[in-house]
């Protein structure tokens, strides 16, 4: 009975809300921070497209969050390099705000060379659709959404 009470109480509890803007600057951080703008804003453009497609989650936070998608996620997320993470967060902001357009690649996965040696299965199946920094990005073919 414990263990139905406890869940119970979690479905009457009120989800909390994610930091969309927070999620994306993180991830611009940890996985760009040593980029050029045109690769940071490709990293943020991946996490973007995934939320407008069906076959990932509806939000920034759960697309970041989903297992096994980006490996910072597991370790400590605190950003430790004040000036890149205040460009992070600043680039994060015109993202979403549309001040900064993404460079509409339709680019859902990305990897960077210089840490995955050999390039996973899935690349096979997708789309290239060019390098940009330190990451290479694809995309489905044909994917509309």
């Amino acid at each position: 009975m414990k263990t139905l009470a406890f869940i119970l109480m979690l479905l009457a509890t009120p989800t909390l809300s994610c930091d969309e803007h927070y999620w994306l600057a993180l991830t611009i951080y940890h996985e760009a921070r040593n980029q050029e703008v045109d690769g940071q804003i490709m990293v943020a453009e991946v996490v973007l497209n995934r939320v407008e497609r069906d076959r990932w989650p509806d939000t920034i936070c759960d697309v970041v969050k989903q297992p096994n998608q980006f490996p910072w996620t597991k370790k400590d997320v605190t950003p430790h390099e004040k000036d890149a993470w205040e460009e992070a967060k600043n680039l994060a902001e015109e993202i979403l705000s549309g001040e900064t357009e993404t460079m509409a690649t339709g680019a859902t996965h990305f990897i960077n060379p210089r840490i995955v040696k050999k390039p996973p299965a899935w690349t096979k199946r997708l789309e290239l659709v060019g390098k940009v920094g330190d990451h290479v990005f694809y995309r489905r073919p044909h994917d509309n959404g």
